[in-house]
């Protein structure tokens, strides 16, 4: 339900060309940090001992196989359900 909320975010402020950030725990998980790109965000904020990870997750993936994997995402159902594919799909 997140990403799903985080999606119509996005959605909304990109449609009135207005950026917007995440900052926090999610932006710095990498393994969210894909589907956070592929959901449309642009502005991660985070804790700097969070970067290079999230750096190298992002750099592991195109902008359009991030946006295949934030719909894959957004079919999903439950919490467990969007883990396991985030980890089965960028997990080292």
């Amino acid at each position: 339900a997140m990403f799903r909320v985080m999606k119509t975010v996005f959605d909304a402020f990109g449609a009135e060309q207005k950026p917007v950030s995440v900052c926090g725990e999610m932006a710095g998980l990498p393994l969210a940090a894909p589907a956070l790109a592929g959901l449309g965000l642009r502005k991660f904020s985070m804790n700097a001992a969070c970067i290079a990870d999230v750096k190298r997750a992002l750099s592991r993936t195109t902008l359009r196989e991030a946006e295949a994997l934030a719909r894959r995402v957004l079919d999903l159902d439950t919490e467990e359900a969007v883990k396991d594919l985030l980890k089965n799909g960028y997990g080292d």
